[in-house]
């Protein structure tokens, strides 16, 4: 299986320059700059010339340095994507920790304000409850001491106090006065039953 690399590869310290110097002591294919810089002292041949270039081994040798550049290339051009590709997904793991914390931000934010608000409706209810057992344990004391009137203490208990109206009450009965009032007793005939309240005069 024949190789096809070009014969007129580039000198890989001068990418613009045609490689025309094969180095054997280095191993290396150069251009005419690198071989008088470098190379001078070297077992050198000129690539290009084929008086010089005739042996299958040498024709190898620059297929394979030819090779090695090459891959040398790409190897680099790989590191270089795998290093862009790292830093594209620091930079997406970084911008997915800033949404996760301003989110749980948000959301802690949420729980201390329902939290605050469930605070202020308890402790609304709680001084309500707590003025409302003052104003009882105030009704006891005036009853134990006698400084209210027991006709007062009952307008007080039938006394709606915001539309001063008389509220409805619900009294229950034993079962035999129940069935006697209701007629279910046939021998104390009918009755009817009136509930007057204890504010009204005759």
């Amino acid at each position: 299986m024949s190789i096809d690399i070009p014969w007129k590869p580039e000198c890989k310290n001068h990418p613009r320059q045609t490689a025309q110097i094969l180095c054997r002591d280095h191993h290396d294919i150069v251009c005419i700059q690198c071989y008088l810089d470098n190379h001078k002292a070297c077992d050198s041949i000129d690539i290009h010339d084929p008086r010089k270039v005739k042996s299958k081994y040498c024709k190898l040798a620059i297929e394979l340095i030819v090779l090695k550049d090459t891959v040398v290339k790409k190897l680099a051009v790989r590191d270089f994507l795998i290093k862009q590709v790292e830093i594209e997904k620091n930079k997406l793991c970084a911008l997915m920790n800033d949404k996760f914390l301003l989110l749980v931000g948000k959301l802690k934010m949420s729980k201390d304000n329902s939290l605050t608000e469930m605070q202020m409706q308890f402790d609304e209810r709680l001084r309500v409850a707590r003025k409302a057992k003052v104003m009882l344990a105030g009704y006891t004391e005036r009853l134990k001491d006698g400084g209210m009137s027991k006709r007062e203490s009952i307008e007080r208990f039938y006394r709606n106090d915001s539309a001063g109206e008389i509220p409805k009450a619900r009294f229950s009965l034993s079962k035999p006065l129940h069935d006697i009032l209701m007629a279910k007793d046939p021998f104390y005939g009918s009755y009817h039953l009136h509930v007057v309240s204890p504010l009204r005069r005759n």
